[in-house]
């Protein structure tokens, strides 16, 4: 069987092969877009039944001049998610303070998990891990303004896989993880579905 495609004759074996090409290049493609980002949060310590209703950002300044990403990308994404679950930001007094960092290496992390002891009256304790983040972590920490302690983390590691800059979708979907793990909502906050 001969078919005409803009006046060139390919025959069907040949059309299986170019099809069976096109098909790996395809995958190949779409096995080299997704990347796996590992995403964990410790909320332990998770402040129950509070008044917090306003939130504040801390910039890190240890950022390098020329860093491999858009900060602005990661600060508007944390505000967008405070803002769905009912917080505001403010510049002064804010019930919570939230940072943020971004470990562009390798690196370990102290994680401090409670632990319930004891099956009759179970009693709790605190106990450290240490966490071996790898590839690029982006960690974000609340902290209750009026203890000054903090209360929740939560952190995307394995952000820069092979590459060197960060996407901004990339961070965008990191920080939307991270915050999918933080269940909390402004006090007397009630989502509309």
């Amino acid at each position: 069987m001969w078919k005409t495609i803009s006046k060139f004759y390919i025959t069907k074996s040949a059309m299986n092969r170019i099809y069976f090409a096109l098909l790996a290049v395809a995958f190949g493609i779409s096995s080299c877009a997704s990347e796996k980002i590992t995403v964990r949060s410790n909320d332990d310590f998770l402040l129950k039944n509070t008044d917090n209703h306003t939130f504040a950002l801390v910039k890190d300044i240890n950022f390098p001049e020329n860093s491999n990403f858009d900060e602005n990308v990661i600060l508007d994404e944390i505000g967008n998610q405070m803002s769905y679950r009912g917080f505001k930001q403010v510049s002064q007094n804010a019930d919570i303070v939230i940072s943020y960092s971004v470990f562009d290496r390798n690196c370990k992390m102290a994680d401090i998990r409670k632990i319930s002891v004891g099956s009759s009256s179970p009693q709790e304790r605190s106990e450290m891990h240490r966490l071996a983040l790898k590839n690029g972590t982006l960690v974000i920490q609340m902290i209750d303004r009026r203890t000054q302690k903090p209360f929740w983390m939560g952190y995307a590691t394995e952000l820069f896989g092979k590459r060197h800059r960060l996407e901004d979708r990339v961070l965008r979907s990191a920080t939307r993880s991270i915050f999918d793990n933080y269940k909390a909502t402004a006090n007397g906050y009630v989502a509309i579905r």
